[in-house]
């Protein structure tokens, strides 16, 4: 169980290591690299204080299992899914999410 909690943790902590690499994606390669240097020694400090540090066991009470039920809501009838598309707003265009401002094309303002 312990390996699989550790490839889990360290998943995540690269996975978390990788995102704010692309988000820094514009900046520095320096910022860029501490930032995977960050994640990488993340994974081993967790992979090494795993051996040292008392285990946490957290224990979900029975009653808070029953408590949580699912539950099955009515599906709406045809008759009404045709009557909303009728009466929804016409589709827009997308919008893009990054705009570049081209190179050659002068400075507003």
């Amino acid at each position: 169980m312990l390996t699989l909690t550790l490839i889990l943790q360290s998943s995540v902590a690269l996975a978390a290591a990788l995102v704010a690499v692309f988000a820094f994606r514009r900046r520095s390669a320096a910022l860029r690299h501490f930032v995977l240097a960050s994640g990488v020694a993340a994974v081993i400090a967790a992979a090494a204080f795993a051996r040292v540090a008392p285990a946490w066991e957290v224990v979900v009470p029975p009653a808070a299992v029953q408590a949580v039920t699912p539950v099955a809501l009515p599906l709406p009838s045809a008759g009404a899914a045709a009557v909303a598309s009728d009466a929804a707003a016409p589709e827009r265009a997308p919008v893009p999410l990054v705009y570049r401002r081209k190179r050659n094309a002068p400075k507003k303002g």
